[in-house]
């Protein structure tokens, strides 16, 4: 069976493809091939470049699932395809990205803004943020589609299309909100593990002050799912730290993302972990930063592709 032949577009997002993959070969029933997009985006995709690191990427990615997957991280990686492509198992993913700090900095400073930039965590601090954008109420719009009369979570690419016009939100849009799980009202029923009811998340704004509750939401998941998340997200966070460290390089934070797979319902690390998913220092020190953060800052693009080749040729090696 040729798998080019049976390759369908599923979808396209801004820094990768996917399409379904058949492969008999494989024990497994659902198969995507991801492949990398040569682009970089900032700034809720307001900055973007289209820049030659795409090989880098999903080197990167490979790399790091083989090294999970030896220390038994379950994650949704198959096999590599070539310098652009891989095989995954096809999964539900959850709305949620996971962010995991060894110390403040980013966006943690603007919620709070009386830490110190670069504080030192000595237990990781776990954040959530949505990947849904927050909305207000909106009473009036020119597309009936973009009107609510109550603030809502709507796909980002939904919010660009109702509400971003020339570069600028027409309504105060609420970009990957922070997520705080809130267990009061699932302690007061008495709930056990298994149970959501009850077991909510509160929103707040992810560039601000977290004092305003913007919105309160049933979670989606158990109280047994969050902590076999958490669980699974801190060892993840625990072996790559180990790792760059022996490359005398400071893991400062990393972004996961987790789903459950098609065939058997088991949760795993999905989606990519490359150089835009983590912030790393070589010999602690920022100045000296080999990931995204410097595309972000304005650093050139040519010192950022020999950033992102150094780092794919670092992760090789674990």
């Amino acid at each position: 069976m040729n798998n080019q032949e049976n390759l369908v577009h599923l979808i396209e997002g801004k820094t990768k493809i996917l399409e379904s993959y058949i492969d008999e070969k494989i024990d497994y029933k659902n198969l995507v091939k991801i492949t990398t997009k040569n682009v970089l985006t900032a700034n809720d995709a307001l900055k973007k470049d289209d820049v030659g690191v795409a090989s880098y990427k999903t080197n990167q990615t490979c790399s790091i699932f083989r090294f999970l997957e030896d220390n038994n991280i379950p994650t949704s990686f198959v096999k590599q395809l070539d310098s652009f492509s891989f095989v995954a198992k096809q999964c539900k993913m959850l709305p949620y990205e996971c962010v995991i700090r060894r110390k403040a900095y980013g966006s943690f400073l603007k919620r709070y803004p009386n830490v110190e930039e670069a504080t030192k965590f000595y237990i990781p601090h776990v954040e959530f943020f949505h990947k849904y954008a927050l909305i207000p109420t909106v009473l009036s719009h020119e597309d009936s589609n973009a009107i609510t009369n109550i603030p809502k979570l709507i796909p980002e690419e939904q919010a660009r299309k109702f509400y971003l016009k020339n570069g600028e939100w027409t309504v105060p849009v609420e970009t990957d909100p922070l997520l705080v799980w809130n267990f009061g009202e699932w302690r007061d029923k008495n709930q056990d593990n298994e149970s959501k009811i009850g077991f909510k998340y509160d929103l707040y704004s992810a560039k601000k002050p977290t004092e305003e509750k913007l919105l309160q939401i049933d979670s989606i998941i158990n109280v047994r799912e969050y902590l076999e998340i958490m669980d699974l997200i801190k060892s993840v966070f625990h072996l790559l730290e180990k790792r760059f460290n022996d490359f005398d390089i400071e893991l400062i934070d990393l972004k996961l993302e987790v789903g459950y797979d098609f065939d058997h319902g088991k949760l795993i690390i999905g989606d990519v972990i490359d150089n835009d998913s983590w912030r790393i220092w070589p010999m602690g020190d920022k100045n000296n930063q080999l990931d995204k953060q410097a595309y972000r800052d304005g650093d050139s693009l040519d010192n950022i592709i020999s950033n992102y080749k150094k780092v794919s040729d670092i992760v090789k090696m674990f």
